[in-house]
């Protein structure tokens, strides 16, 4: 497991920051002086006095940049967040949750080994009562640590009560791997959920079966991949760059002036399980953010990225994660650039073919819409004709781990 990164950049920070924990600095302190260091915009920061404040939260809400900056976050219970983050761990069902276009409460995905997936729930089941309160989708959903809910089977249509009990679990973030043998070409598909900070072995276990399988094409699945940290986004970019990538700039981290000499690159590194693409498809949504379209933005200088889905979030920029107390502070501190210096898709992606989430077939399913269109066009090298939208876009995803939604520098 990695090492959080508390005050990085600095040994002089981190040295400071041990110095003020020891002194039981105000945690709106901490805020304050975090934010007028090392926030990106901290020259557009509004000036306030900290020392008016006893809420951190509204302390941040006051200080974040809010044309630019819809990311910032603190937690409180910065301890389980990390262990999240770091390796997976949570307390937790283990299953998202999704409207479908008819206003249906859907299971969206189930993590492997899970209380979800030991009651049977699996992608595109219809959630009809949780707790015996029937589901709407302008209210919240409340789930108890022990909760019943009724089930309509997404195959048989039969309705089943499901009584399931959280626990702490260990995530897998890779949701679904498969091999499409189509018309004599190996198309491999990866369903990758989360960049925890562990999950580097995971993915190379993954993509040597690729590579032993004779792999010649890639469908990447980042719909509801909000993110995390960036040396796994490095990871797997490299696992996707073609040869001529490596050792070139995968992506550039641009701070703000008072800290511009930490200012880096990171490059595409060689990897044994590295497929060599030349070409790639990503299934995305409106949930796909930060590190995930860093994979998209530091790829496309060195070759062909195509996205299938809906237009991503939009996160160009970045965090690190400073403690203090019992509280996980996440400001945005850097912009993301590829090789070629882009960082401009605040507005998100647009995607090369327009799909819905076609949450009535299984990851990995040829049958399921985006993934469809992504088998079309490496067959084809074209795209189905677009489909009328069903669902609005960033129609909500509920889970009960945390969706991350951050580019986060760790180590």
């Amino acid at each position: 497991m990695k090492r959080l990164l508390i005050s990085l950049l600095t040994s002089v920070l981190l040295l400071t920051a041990c110095r003020r924990q020891e002194s039981v600095m105000p945690i709106t302190q901490f805020v304050w002086e975090v934010m007028d260091l090392y926030y990106l915009w901290n020259d557009q920061m509004p000036r306030v006095d900290w020392r008016t404040y006893t809420d951190p939260h509204q302390l941040l809400e006051d200080l974040r940049y809010k044309p630019r900056d819809r990311w910032s976050v603190l937690y409180d219970n910065g301890p389980e967040f990390l262990a999240y983050l770091q390796s997976g761990q949570r307390k937790a069902f283990g299953f998202g949750l999704k409207w479908d276009a008819n206003n249906q409460l859907r299971v969206a995905y189930v993590y492997a080994n899970s209380p979800a997936a030991r009651a049977g729930l699996q992608r595109g089941d219809i959630i009809l009562e949780v707790n015996g309160q029937v589901p709407d989708p302008n209210t919240g959903l409340s789930f108890t640590e022990t909760s019943t809910m009724k089930v309509k089977k997404r195959d048989s249509g039969t309705e089943e009560s499901i009584t399931m009990t959280s626990e702490l679990l260990d995530i897998n973030p890779i949701v679904a791997t498969k091999v499409i043998d189509t018309n004599g070409v190996k198309i491999g598909y990866v369903c990758f959920n989360v960049f925890l900070s562990d999950a580097g072995p995971l993915l190379d276990q993954t993509f040597n079966y690729l590579k032993n399988e004779g792999v010649q094409e890639l469908i990447l699945d980042l719909r509801y991949n909000g993110g995390g940290d960036v040396a796994t986004a490095q990871h797997l970019g490299s696992l996707l760059a073609p040869s001529a990538a490596i050792g070139k700039v995968f992506m550039k981290q641009v701070y703000n002036q008072k800290n511009s000499a930490n200012n880096k690159e990171r490059s595409f590194e060689e990897k044994a399980a590295r497929l060599n693409l030349s070409r790639l498809v990503v299934i995305g949504t409106g949930s796909t953010a930060s590190a995930s379209e860093l994979i998209i933005n530091g790829l496309r200088p060195f070759m062909e990225v195509k996205l299938v889905g809906d237009t991503t979030a939009g996160k160009n920029v970045g965090s690190a994660v400073f403690t203090h107390l019992n509280y996980a502070f996440l400001p945005i501190i850097f912009e993301s650039r590829n090789a070629n210096d882009e960082s401009d898709y605040y507005n998100g992606f647009v995607p090369d073919h327009l799909s819905d989430d076609d949450l009535t077939h299984d990851f990995g399913d040829p049958q399921e819409a985006s993934l469809a269109a992504a088998i079309n066009y490496l067959l084809n090298g074209s795209f189905p004709a677009a489909q009328r939208r069903q669902v609005p876009r960033q129609t909500p995803i509920w889970q009960d781990t945390p969706p991350v939604n951050m580019m986060i520098e760790v180590e």
